[in-house]
């Protein structure tokens, strides 16, 4: 299931997320209502050599917040997962060079 779960992330989700990194030099990111949203404590440099402490990864609202699962893969008739948890397991591979310290 991990195994799944991994190849969905990078197939159907890295490709429409996009971090915002948050500094003092520019406002905070509008949140939309109803939309699902992690803030995300970073270390490190960024690919621009940046030190950026702070992010905010805000998941598109045309996902769907629960991901039916193949049978065969979930092992029973009706094998779901949450968003959420997806994106909380995998946020790190959007953040290369950079390390996660909290979501």
């Amino acid at each position: 299931q991990a195994e799944w779960i991994r190849a969905y992330f990078f197939r159907e989700l890295m490709p429409v997320l996009t971090p915002i990194g948050l500094d003092p030099a520019h406002p905070f990111p509008r949140v939309l209502n109803k939309s699902l949203n992690f803030a995300v404590e970073l270390s490190g440099r960024d690919a621009f050599g940046r030190n950026s402490g702070a992010a905010v990864v805000q998941a598109p609202r045309s996902l769907p917040r629960v991901i039916r699962m193949p049978e065969a893969i979930a092992g029973c008739e009706y094998g779901f997962v949450f968003l959420s948890s997806i994106l909380h397991a995998h946020v790190d591979e959007l953040f290369s060079g950079m390390t996660v310290q909290g979501c």
